[in-house]
This record gives C-alpha cells, sequence and structure tokens, in this order.
C-alpha cells in the first residue's frame, strides 16, 4: 500500500480515511484501493502479502495520540455486531492496555518479512509499552472464528539482562478456528497461547522469545503449525528499534539457550506441523501427551538449530509421533540431546530421513520403553555417544554414524536392530541385546525430495484497481445475479481494473458466470454466525446438468466467498451408485495461474474442476461436495493447501449416505508436479485417489502430499492407477476401511512414508497391482491383514506394529512381499526377544523378510504364537 496518512474525524466511530489518490476512474466505475472510504462501508485493500475486503479502518491521524488502546478496541466492538475485518495501515501504534478480538471479526495489517533487514517502511508495527494492564492478560486475545495477521508486535522495554514476565502476546485459549498469519513478535516474553483452542491455525509466524515461542495445552481438532520460526535473529536484523545499552549478541542468544522453548505441546487430538524452524532455545520442540489420548502429532521439514534439547518428549500418546525430513540440532554443550525420550515414553516414534547434529553429548537418549525407528538417519557426530537407552526398542535401517566416541549405551531391557548400517566408530553397541546384520540386504529407502513443495510465484491482482458488484445491478433481492455480475466482470477488464467485489450480502444465482483473464473475483468472507459475508446462492433445479456457477479464465482467481446449493429435487436419483452429480460450483479449462482461496462451500455436488490447467492454487477451502471436492486432471503445477472438506454442510441424510459412499476428497488424473499440503477429508469413499492414462511411471514424483488426513472414510488412499506419487505423513483413520488401497488396474508407483493409523480398520494395505512402499509408519490400528496382497509388489520397511493382527501380519494370495527391519509386538512389555517373527501367509504369491523382530512376555507360554500358523 502507497497510503500513509488516514485522518479519524470522528469519535462517533463514523471515520472517514482520506488516503492519498491515485486518479481512480470514476465514469466507468472503476475504484482504486487509496480512494476514500468510510467505516461500516467495505472496500478493498491490497497489501504486500493479500487482496481482502475490509470494513473498518484504522490509521495514523494527523495528530497523532499516545496510546490507541481504546480507539482500536471501539472500532473492534463496533465490527462485533455484524463481523467484519478491521484494516490497521502501516505505520507505528502504540498500546498500554490489552486487545480482545471479539468472534468473527479480524484484524489485519500490512506485513514484511522479518528474515532480513530489508524490511518494508509500510509495515504494521504496534509497540506494547510497560504497564499493569499488559502484565496482567495477553495483550490479543481472540474470540470464535477470529483473525489477526499483517502485524508485527514488539516490547519496548522488554531487556533480557533483566527479563520480565509478561503474559502471552497472543491468546487463542478457549477459541474455535481462530487464526494466527504473517504475524512477527519480537522481543516477547511468550508468543502465542492455544490452551484449549479447538482447530486453530497459525502460519508463518515469527518469534523472538524469552519463555515460550508457542504453548499448545489441550489443544482439540486439527491444530495447523506452518512455517512457524522462533529465533533471536527476528530481533538482531531489526533496525527499526534500537538495542539496549552494550548490547552483547552472545549474551543475548546464552540467554535464549537457557530459557526459551520454541514450540510445546501438551496434550492434543491432532496436530500438523511443517516447514518450522526453532534455532537457539532450551527445548525445540516439547511434546507430552498424555498415554490415554489418541494424540497424533506429525511432523515434517522441521529444522532446530543450537538447542539444549531439540527434540524432549515426556510421553507421545497412545498413536506415537512421526517425524519427516527434519533436522535435530543440539547446542553442543555439556549435557545437550538432539532427541530426549522421557520415562513415561512408552509408545511409538519413527525419524524417517531426519539428521542429528550440533555434536550434542548423545544424539537420542531415552529413558523410556517405547518403540523408536529411525530410517535414513545421518549423525554427524555426537560428544559421548549417538544412543543411550533403558527399556526400550530401537531399530536403525540404512543409517550413517560418524567418527565419534561409543555408538551406544543399552541397559536393562533395551533391544537394537541395526540394518544396512554404516559406521565410523569402533566400538559398536556397551552392554544390552542388538541385532547387527553382518552383510548388507542389497534394499535401500530412496530419500523423498521435497524442493519442489512451493512456487516461486504468488499469484495475485495486477493491479489495485476495482468495480463494485452493486454498481451494475447485483442486488440480494435479484432472483439471478448472474448477467449483473457478468457485466461487472466484464466491465473491469475493459476499463483496467483487476477486482470485482461482491459486497456483503446473499446473493442468488441461475446463469454461471465466466471470469475474464486477470480478473479476481472477491467478496468479505464467510463467517457461519456472522451477517457480515458475502454468499452465492444457487437454486437450479438439477444436480445433473454439469454446469458450473463461476468458470476460471488465464490468471484469474475468486477469494472469501461461500457457494451454498439448494432445492434440489432428484436426491434419490443421485443416491442410485449408477448416477453421480456432474453439477460444480467452480471450473477451470485449458487456463493458467488461476488462485481459488478461502471458499466455503455448502452442498456442493461437485465443488472444483481443473482440466488441463498449467499454474495453480486451491487453498483454505472449507465445507464438502456430495461426489467430488477437488478433481484436477491433465494439470501441472498446482498446489492444493490447507483444505478441509466434510459432510458438515451437506443438508441432506441421503446426500450425506452417498457422500460417505461415492465421495471422493481430492481425485488427481493424469498430474505433473502436482501438491497437496495439510488436507482433510472425512466422511467419503477415498480421501485421495490418484488415476492415470499412462502405463509407464516416471523416475520422480509427480504427486507429492505432505499431511493428507483421511477420517472416517473408506480408504485413506485409493491408487486407481497413477504414474509416481509420494505421499508423507498421511494420517488414516478409516470407519471400516483401509489405510492404502490399489485396483487391479494400477500400473505405477505410490511411495508412503511416516504413516500413522488408526480408526476402524479392515486390513492396513490391500495391494492388487502396481508397487507401493510403504516406510516408517506407525500402525496402530492394522486390522485383521497388515498386507494383503493379491499382485504387484509391496516394500515393508521399518515400520512398527504395536498389535499383533488377528490374522496375519502379511497375506500374500499374489504379488512379491519384502518386508525388512519391521517392529511387532503385542501390548505387552519387551521381555525377551523373537529374532525373526512376522506371521504371514503365501498362496501364489512370494514373501522376503529380513531382520523384523518380535517382543513377547517372557512369562507367557504362547506370546501369539498359538495364532494361524507362520511361514516367516
Amino acid at each position: 500500500m502507497r497510503n500513509k496518512i488516514f485522518i479519524l474525524l470522528s469519535t462517533a466511530l463514523l471515520f472517514t480515511i482520506s488516503l492519498t489518490a491515485c486518479g481512480g476512474n470514476q465514469s466507468s466505475g472503476i475504484i482504486n484501493t487509496s480512494e476514500s472510504v468510510e467505516n461500516g462501508v467495505p472496500s478493498i485493500i491490497s497489501t504486500e502479502t493479500e487482496v481482502f475486503a475490509a470494513n473498518y479502518f484504522l490509521g495514523i491521524p494527523e495528530n497523532p495520540p499516545e496510546d490507541y488502546s481504546s480507539l482500536l478496541q471501539e472500532i473492534l466492538n463496533t465490527a462485533a455486531e455484524s463481523g467484519g475485518t478491521v484494516y490497521i495501515t502501516g505505520g507505528t501504534y502504540t498500546f498500554s492496555s490489552p486487545i480482545h478480538v471479539p468472534d468473527n471479526v479480524k484484524i489485519k495489517g500490512n506485513f514484511s518479512s522479518p528474515s532480513n533487514k530489508t524490511q518494508s517502511d509500510s509495515q504494521t508495527i504496534l509497540i506494547i509499552t510497560n504497564t499493569d494492564a499488559n502484565k496482567a492478560e495477553p495483550f490479543i486475545t481472540l474470540g470464535n472464528n477470529s483473525e489477526i495477521s499483517g502485524l508485527k508486535i514488539y516490547y519496548e522495554n522488554q531487556d533480557y539482562l533483566n527479563i520480565q514476565s509478561y503474559p502471552f502476546t497472543i491468546s487463542a485459549d478457549e477459541a474455535q478456528n481462530a487464526k494466527i498469519e504473517n504475524i512477527t513478535i519480537s522481543n516477547c516474553y511468550s508468543g502465542v497461547s492455544l490452551r484449549n483452542s479447538a482447530d486453530a491455525s497459525l502460519k508463518n509466524i515469527y518469534i523472538t522469545a524469552y519463555d515460550y515461542g508457542i504453548s499448545a495445552i489441550n489443544a482439540t481438532g486439527f491444530l495447523t503449525l506452518k512455517s512457524v520460526n522462533v529465533s533471536p535473529i527476528y530481533y538482531l536484523n531489526d533496525t527499526t528499534f534500537s538495542s539496549t545499552t552494550n548490547f552483547d549478541s552472545s549474551q543475548f542468544r546464552e540467554s535464549l539457550l537457557t530459557s526459551t522453548t520454541g514450540i510445546s505441546i501438551s496434550g492434543a487430538e491432532t496436530v500438523s506441523i511443517y516447514d518450522c524452524s526453532i534455532d537457539t532455545a532450551n527445548i525445540g520442540l516439547y511434546i507430552n501427551i498424555d498415554s490415554s489420548s489418541e494424540g497424533t502429532v506429525s511432523t515434517a521439514k522441521l529444522n532446530t538449530v543450537n538447542c539444549q534439547t531439540a527434540l524432549y518428549t515426556e510421553n507421545a500418546g497412545r498413536n506415537g509421533i512421526i517425524f519427516e525430513s527434519s533436522t535435530f540440532g543440539a547446542s553442543g554443550l555439556s549435557g545437550s540431546r538432539s532427541v530426549y525420550l522421557g520415562e513415561k515414553y512408552e509408545t511409538e516414534a519413527t525419524f524417517s530421513n531426519c539428521f542429528f547434529t550440533g555434536f550434542p553429548d548423545v544424539a537420542i537418549k531415552s529413558e523410556g520403553s517405547g518403540l523408536t525407528e529411525v530410517l535414513n538417519g545421518s549423525f554427524s557426530g555426537w560428544h559421548q555417544r549417538a544412543i543411550e537407552s533403558t527399556d526400550e526398542v530401537e531399530a536403525y535401517l540404512f543409517s550413517y554414524f560418524g567418527i565419534s566416541n561409543s555408538l551406544g549405551i543399552l541397559e536393562n531391557y533395551s533391544v537394537g536392530l541395526f540394518v544396512d548400517c554404516v559406521f565410523q566408530t569402533n566400538t559398536i553397541i556397551e552392554g544390552g541385546n542388538y541385532i547387527e546384520n553382518s552383510e548388507k540386504s542389497d534394499y535401500s529407502i530412496p530419500i523423498p525430495d521435497l524442493s519442489t513443495l512451493h512456487f516461486t510465484d504468488s499469484y495475485s491482482p495486477t493491479n489495485e484497481k476495482y468495480v463494485k458488484a452493486s454498481d451494475f445491478g447485483v442486488t440480494e433481492e435479484s432472483d439471478d445475479i448472474g448477467p449483473s455480475l457478468q457485466q461487472a466482470i466484464d466491465s473491469a477488464a475493459e476499463n483496467g481494473a483487476a477486482i470485482v467485489f461482491l459486497e456483503p450480502g446473499k446473493y442468488r444465482i441461475k446463469t454461471a458466470v465466466k471470469l475474464r483473464d486477470n480478473i479476481f473475483l472477491i467478496g468479505a468472507g464467510d463467517n457461519s454466525s456472522a451477517t457480515f459475508s458475502t454468499e452465492i446462492i444457487s437454486d437450479r433445479n438439477s444436480v445433473l446438468n454439469g454446469s458450473p456457477i463461476i468458470e476460471m479464465a488465464n490468471g484469474s482467481g475468486i477469494s472469501d466467498i461461500a457457494i451454498s446449493f439448494e432445492n434440489y429435487t432428484d436426491a434419490e436419483q443421485t443416491a442410485d451408485d449408477s448416477v453421480v452429480p456432474n453439477s460444480l460450483a467452480i471450473i477451470a479449462e485449458n487456463v493458467s495461474k488461476i488462485k481459488i482461496s478461502n471458499i466455503n462451500l455448502k452442498n456442493a455436488p461437485n465443488s472444483i474442476r481443473l482440466t488441463n490447467v498449467g499454474g495453480g492454487y486451491i487453498e483454505d477451502i472449507r465445507g464438502s461436495a456430495i461426489y467430488r471436492d477437488v478433481f484436477v486432471e491433465e494439470s501441472s503445477d498446482i498446489i492444493i493447501s490447507d483444505c478441509r472438506f466434510s459432510a458438515n454442510d451437506l443438508f441432506s441424510e441421503t446426500y450425506r449416505a452417498f457422500r460417505k459412499e461415492n465421495g471422493r476428497g481430492i481425485e488427481i488424473f493424469d498430474g505433473d508436479k502436482i501438491k497437496t499440503l495439510n488436507t482433510l477429508t472425512s466422511d467419503a469413499s477415498s480421501a485421495i485417489t490418484l488415476g492415470s492414462s499412462r502405463e509407464e511411471a516416471s523416475e520422480t514424483a509427480k504427486i507429492i502430499s505432505v499431511a493428507a488426513y483421511g477420517l472416517n472414510v473408506s480408504r485413506t488412499i485409493l491408487a486407481e492407477n497413477t504414474e509416481n506419487a509420494l505421499f508423507i505423513i498421511p494420517i488414516s483413520s478409516p470407519d471400516n476401511g483401509y489405510h492404502y488401497v490399489s485396483e487391479t488396474s494400477m500400473n505405477g508407483v505410490v511411495s508412503i512414508y511416516g504413516i500413522i493409523t488408526k480408526g476402524n480398520t479392515v486390513s492396513s494395505v490391500l495391494q492388487n497391482s502396481g508397487t507401493a512402499s510403504i516406510y516408517g509408519g506407525i500402525f496402530k490400528k492394522a486390522g485383521e491383514l497388515v498386507a494383503q496382497t493379491e499382485g504387484g509388489i509391496l516394500n515393508l520397511f521399518g515400520n512398527i506394529f504395536p498389535e499383533i493382527p488377528s490374522e496375519y501380519h502379511i497375506s500374500a494370495s499374489g504379488g512379491e512381499v519384502v518386508a525388512v527391519g519391521n517392529i511387532v509386538r503385542s501390548e505387552t512389555m519387551f521381555s525377551a526377544l523373537n529374532a525373526t517373527y512376522m506371521k504371514t501367509s503365501t498362496d501364489s504369491g512370494t514373501v522376503t523378510e529380513i531382520f523384523s523382530i518380535k517382543g513377547y512376555e517372557s512369562s507367557e507360554e504362547s506370546n501369539d504364537e498359538s495364532s494361524p500358523a507362520s511361514d516367516g
């Protein structure tokens, strides 16, 4: 934004805000984001990071006050009457009192990344003063469905030599669906608290904290931590504010090293941690989930540097924890550890393709009795030993141990398994029981390439000019806004505007609209309990006619709109398995560089379809479809991110039943460079479906999925056919179903790293054809069979099967199964060891088993040996 000065003309909160004009074309209905707006009147705002609609505004007046606390709170309270967005323009604001963000209200500002010293001088900066009020409660408290983004928050009186115990800067305690995005918190005591929150989302957060960066206590639902960064660099790079007198950088870092916890998870249901980093902390990531809890923590691309303990786990819940492509960097000081597993640790943990660095005293130290697997681990060095455990079972596959002192100590009932490892040390193991293969197995685990998960391009409007749809006859009274909305779109394209603004309201539509090249259709957001929202309602009386509501064009976008379908009379026909609905909300065909974001879908037959699209984002989509949520075919360079699909918004029990039997969350057919990140599908036949017309697999993955969640589905991953697909830490909780299924037509390759399973499972894997490899998974719920193969090739490397299946681990009626370095056991402790044990049954297929181990209770006579006969 170029605007610098806002003039507040009324204390009655009807502020008129005057900005530097840029010469909009009023004759054609074109409005510039810099033209005069009025509180309560929505206007489009364009910042460095996003384009959105705001209806309340705070800026710096000609004679700025010393304290903005009461002024901002008044505006927020007014916004609460109808919901909406309060925009704080770039500038510096001082606060002596905390701020409460009401339900359904958003605060947005101008954000500038603190990763370097070239931050924008137009960013929104909030200064927290040293007052009793600010020390009594969090500075910002969020309500239900509230959001803050685009802010930099700084404590002017906090001093690393005399640390003052402020409350958390931001609190989403007790809040549902709170969203915190694009936030910098510098020089704080503690950053963000999520105590008893539900479905909270944190993205792109930068914190320098003396106590806690992020603390989540009893967080329920789906907690997302994406690109959360805790580091001293955000303070050291800040040239806006002066450091304290005689500032000592080394002493400053030492203060953080001895006191800071980067991310703390104490009790949770489902936590997704992706692409987060912790630099210089006493504890990098702390996890303590009670053993009775079904909580699940999945982590990919975590990077910890210079921590006294990079990962500290007291308890990991019933379902275990997964780490993929992560680095655990210790400080190298006395007593430092890359990973510590405490006395209460009695569940499972998998570390796949991870690095243990920084020359700690001990790389992995365990005082618990759980199961731990490390696949493709790299231990670059340590002062004392790589491994130290008392009662744990550990397996290391295809891992590297650098030159140093003793490799490890295994005490009491600890068991170690080493398969295809490389040792640069003379001493292998001191004490304990261990198994080491003397000859290489000729197998390996490929390292997944995650370097292409983000695009360099960020699609957004080409300019800040917009037209209001209402100026072209779009009203809530119209029974069909289609023709008028199309006129607004055409006018914007012909007159050089990039945005069509659909103001708050509920609009009925019968005639489909088509966006023009480089035109964005933007609404005022949607909150289920707020009147400040934009909703398009389709009342066409059929779900079978195949036409969309909105058709995309090159470089076009749509955001902040709810789309709802109603008044169908053919529910019985749709419920027939032979007839699937064809109508859909949004379609993009033969176009490129599109963006579909922040869309709420209600009762949609099908939601979004992309055909032959080159480049696009589908992000922050909520709701569900009767049949397909997202269908991508013959497209490339697509990211599907942070979407939640469920049956909650289907109006009919008939439709919900049809979705459960036939519905598909994300379906990809003949895709190239398709990425899904942090997506959840529930109450459907399949969470992710793969299809392809190609007969041979490529050498590299064309489809990459990170943190795909399938809850209450029949199949989390369904491979009808695919060329080459890669899944990282999927979470599978089926309802009387499977974690992975390949059809008989499957010709491609599917690789799955770090799957966590639970739910009501028939069998874990049903392999009919193709090639599937499953590495480092935790199969808490395996069903009757861990793996059932009718054909193809199935690799099971380094997985943990805590429960003995009722039938077999592997039943091979056809095809080939290779099992290397897996751990199986019943719920009893490891009191003794069987070096090779998996219950297998072969018919026309083949099973190769290498270095699998089973723990059993030495006092028991059977220990599951009386189960169906084992060929393994």
